[in-house]
């Protein structure tokens, strides 16, 4: 009979202990996607935003990085993979299986 009481408080400790460490587990990760959430929003506020100090300039930051990013897309031809590899004639693929890097 003792003895089913001692293995019924450790196991009850064993339990806590492991309660214990879920608990401890959930805060340590929630408050590391707080801290990347917050420094991530920091840096949109500062640099891509510009530092905004009213809702005004809000609004003109978030159209100035709009309007950035279209011209940046637009600058990327997706459509045309024609000439990747030109230039690359005179090399043997083959031969760089065989060769010891």
């Amino acid at each position: 009979m003792a003895k089913q009481r001692q293995r019924s408080r450790s196991s009850s400790r064993r339990r806590k202990q492991q309660q214990q460490d879920k608990t401890t587990n959930r805060i340590m990760c929630g408050a590391g996607t707080i801290a990347i959430l917050g420094i991530g929003g920091f840096l949109v506020w500062k640099y891509a935003l510009g530092s905004p100090t009213n809702v005004e300039e809000f609004k003109d930051g978030v159209s100035d990085a709009g309007d950035y990013a279209r011209r940046k897309w637009d600058e990327l031809d997706l459509g045309n993979f024609t000439d990747v590899l030109d230039g690359l004639d005179g090399i043997s693929f083959g031969d760089l299986f065989q060769e010891d890097p």
